[in-house]
């Protein structure tokens, strides 16, 4: 799975309708990966996770970048899809709602590529909710858990959404905490094929 350090590089992908999914994921679970699958049946031609720091909530609790990638990296590294999915690297733009990517947005629509944001509904709302969204104009997949709120109708009016519905509810925080409490705790190895990845996140949990 390729880690995009450059613009070169994210402007010659050779698909045209690239999804962005952005958040710490910390760690990535298969809500977040129920996410990328939806996207991807659903016109979205390659999927690009941008993890970030960004959430003052979690700044004392987030497990480093590298351990991040590398835990996306072992819960894709089985699936069929996993050519369709780039990793975007926080060195080069981190997180999604700044000039650097708006910027990048205008020049690959010179080019005829199609850029969409890709989150989950509770987290749309939030941003709105601040009054400074950068990415109304571009369309978006919002994921919708089952016990998700519908979203505000000046939301579905005044922007291009699509909405998915994903039943996995997991938490993040959940994870971590159950990691911390429980040396025994083995949620990723009842998802994924990868037995060896509890044991990697617990090593590395702050």
């Amino acid at each position: 799975m390729h880690l995009i350090q450059n613009e070169q590089t994210l402007l010659t992908l050779s698909a045209n309708v690239i999804g962005f999914y952005s958040g710490t994921f910390n760690p990535f679970h298969h809500g977040h990966l129920s996410c990328v699958k939806q996207a991807l049946a659903n016109g979205i031609q390659h999927v690009v996770i941008c993890p970030h720091d960004f959430n003052s909530l979690k700044a004392n609790d987030l497990l480093a970048f590298e351990v991040r990638i590398e835990i996306i990296r072992r819960v894709l590294r089985h699936s069929n899809f996993q050519s369709r999915i780039s990793l975007l690297d926080k060195r080069y733009i981190e997180g999604i709602q700044n000039e650097k990517f708006i910027n990048l947005e205008e020049k690959a629509s010179i080019q005829g590529k199609e850029f969409w944001v890709i989150r989950g509904s509770d987290s749309l709302i939030k941003n709105l909710d601040r009054g400074e969204y950068k990415l109304m104009h571009l369309p978006h997949i919002i994921c919708m858990r089952g016990e998700d709120l519908d979203l505000p109708k000046k939301v579905l009016t005044s922007m291009d959404i699509l909405t998915v519905h994903v039943s996995q509810h997991i938490s993040s925080r959940d994870i971590r905490r159950n990691y911390k409490d429980d040396n025994s705790y083995s949620y990723y190895s009842n998802h994924f094929p990868d037995s060896q990845l509890d044991r990697y996140i617990a090593d590395h949990l702050i």
